[in-house]
């Protein structure tokens, strides 16, 4: 894959940039030396890299220039044009700034003239505004890298799109400063022809161990318990279970009767009243009803010889007219005890009544205090259930706060296993990565070549690309370079921010060469390649750049500022090839800089 073209519907703020494909050089002048106030910087060599890795779909936030400053760049749709890695077929990305999650794409061969796809309409695209997710798999699919399988195009762009931050580490650009090695080391050790599978999986089986360790250290501080516990829970459990049973069967045992009926003390001492005025009425009936039988069984006799015997002897005269009243009176008191006889006849009769009627009375208030004596018997069994009712609750809680113990418990048992098998795939995928390394791939070992003799062109130094499993058995990368004294020692010169930078670039000339036949990234850009360097030093760099370009199909993007171009030994400022800077850059005034608009 090659840069062709990128231009904008804003001609004349952004003239189109055409790529050449070899060496491209994207050149800051300084015009105006004697004016303090002018700078060669900010004047978009780097703005040119975000450029392109947005028109290459990255997903940016508000912080993108194009956001940051909407007003500035509402208008602007860009278009960017690439060379498949078929070598044929072309590509043209168009993003609008306005609306830049909105993606057409287009397959076409190569066009001609200058910016050819600004005016043709919506038809054309064989892909129209679609959504930034679909257009990178369309693109994806487009590209159908075989280098090596299992990564999209954008994975590893950055390290083809280096700015000055991208240069403080060979292997791990800024994009994954603060990323997990996980997110980046597989993807190095494939493109270096490693097993990044194994690595990736090494990485996912450490995740999984100490996650699930972390998991039941969790679970362990909530619950009180480890994983040892379980059988003293489960023999508490089976306590429980008992106790509960032996509740529940004593509930079963109890019955109630008539509780639905509102039994109070005071509706119990009416009753006690009722019976005790029923007995009184009771007593008072046979008391009557007795006195009545007698009276009916002892009829009222007068003997009139005793009375006149006893009126004799007290010597008194009874005279004849006295005793025949007396007779009249006797007769008349034998008729009143005939009527009274009758009458208490009736009295019986009467009373026979009452009491039969009383005492029915009295037995019904009797069993009624019966019943709600039973009442107020089973209100006391009530209470007893409802205590060993509330027992069985709290047991059956307790019984299900067991289990929930021993099923964390079981979790954490689960979980230090799961974590125990990861640990041990993690150590079995150790030893393959070891295998693997030693001895190394053929790519592998390609790739060292190639790193040693690009180093050696034009750093002049032996320096050494290597792989080191690190204590937890992860791959670490390492590039150093051998002092030349010849005693073997590793030399601090790989530690130096310049030099640093020239192994980054020679490890990606290295991949690009390695790659060159394959369906891959066949150009990189390198921000300020020429800044700090030795003029030798960048020299050897150019020269290396034009015959690499040229051997194996690479483009080369470079920017530079005019004062770091490097002199010969004539004193004589290198001079590019026709074509071979694309974009002048300079400080003097706004039609200097990338984008021809007042500094943002």
């Amino acid at each position: 894959m090659k840069l062709v073209r990128l231009y904008t519907n804003e001609k004349e703020i952004f003239p189109e940039i055409a790529f050449a494909p070899g060496l491209n050089v994207i050149l800051a002048e300084v015009r105006v030396p004697e004016d303090g106030t002018k700078s060669d910087h900010n004047l978009g060599k780097t703005l040119l890299t975000r450029l392109l890795d947005f028109m290459l779909l990255k997903e940016v936030d508000a912080e993108f220039f194009t956001r940051k400053h909407p007003t500035r760049f509402e208008r602007f749709v860009f278009f960017l044009e690439i060379l498949l890695p078929d070598g044929k077929t072309h590509a043209t990305i168009r993003r609008a700034a306005h609306a830049d999650t909105k993606i057409a794409l287009k397959l076409h061969e190569r066009l001609q003239g200058d910016c050819p796809l600004l005016a043709v309409t919506e038809e054309f695209w064989d892909h129209w505004n679609i959504p930034i997710g679909k257009a990178k798999d369309v693109l994806d699919g487009w590209l159908a890298f075989n280098a090596f399988s299992g990564w999209d195009y954008r994975k590893g762009l950055s390290y083809l799109l280096r700015t000055q931050n991208d240069y403080r580490d060979v292997f791990r650009v800024e994009k994954f400063q603060r990323s997990a090695d996980m997110h980046w080391k597989p993807y190095m050790a494939d493109l270096l022809g490693l097993p990044g599978d194994m690595i990736r999986a090494k990485y996912d089986s450490d995740r999984l161990a100490e996650g699930s360790k972390e998991a039941a250290k969790v679970l362990q501080g909530s619950s009180g318990y480890t994983d040892s516990d379980g059988d003293r829970l489960s023999a508490e459990i089976s306590l429980a279970e008992s106790a509960i049973q032996k509740k529940a069967a004593q509930l079963q045992e109890f019955a109630f009767h008539d509780m639905e009926m509102e039994v109070s003390d005071d509706l119990v001492k009416k009753v006690d009243v009722g019976l005790s005025q029923s007995e009184q009425k009771i007593y008072y009936t046979k008391r009557d009803l007795e006195a009545a039988k007698d009276g009916l069984a002892s009829p009222l006799e007068f003997n009139l010889i005793e009375i006149k015997s006893m009126y004799d002897e007290c010597a008194l005269l009874l005279p004849e007219l006295l005793v025949k009243s007396y007779e009249d009176l006797v007769e008349f008191n034998r008729k009143l005890a005939s009527e009274r006889n009758k009458y208490l006849k009736q009295r019986i009769k009467s009373l026979e009544i009452a009491l039969a009627k009383e005492s029915e009375n009295h037995k019904a208030l009797s069993n009624q205090r019966q019943r709600f004596l039973e009442v107020f018997k089973n209100q006391e069994s009530l209470q007893r259930f409802k205590i060993l009712q509330m027992e069985l609750v709290r047991s059956e809680q307790s019984l299900g706060q067991l289990c929930q113990h021993l099923a964390r418990v079981e979790e954490m048992a689960q979980l230090h296993e799961k974590a125990q098998t990861a640990q041990q795939e993690s150590e079995r995928l150790s030893s393959e990565i070891k295998k693997r390394i030693h001895p190394p791939s053929a790519r592998y070992r390609s790739i060292r070549e190639r790193f040693q003799k690009i180093a050696d062109e034009f750093l002049h130094v032996p320096a050494v690309l290597f792989v080191k499993q690190n204590d937890h058995g992860n791959v670490d990368f390492h590039v150093e370079v051998k002092q030349t004294t010849g005693t073997g020692q590793f030399s601090s010169e790989a530690d130096g921010t310049t030099f640093k930078k020239l192994l980054c670039m020679a490890f990606d000339l290295a991949i690009l060469s390695e790659y060159a036949g394959t369906r891959f990234y066949h150009f990189t850009y390198h921000d300020g390649a020429l800044e700090g360097e030795d003029d030798r030093k960048k020299i050897a760099l150019l020269k290396l750049v034009q015959r690499l370009c040229a051997e194996f199909n690479i483009q080369y993007i470079l920017s530079a500022i005019q004062h770091e171009l490097p002199r010969d030994a004539d004193d004589t400022v290198h001079e590019f090839r026709p074509g071979e800077i694309v974009r002048k850059l300079h400080d003097d005034g706004d039609q200097g800089r990338l984008f021809r608009m007042p500094i943002f």
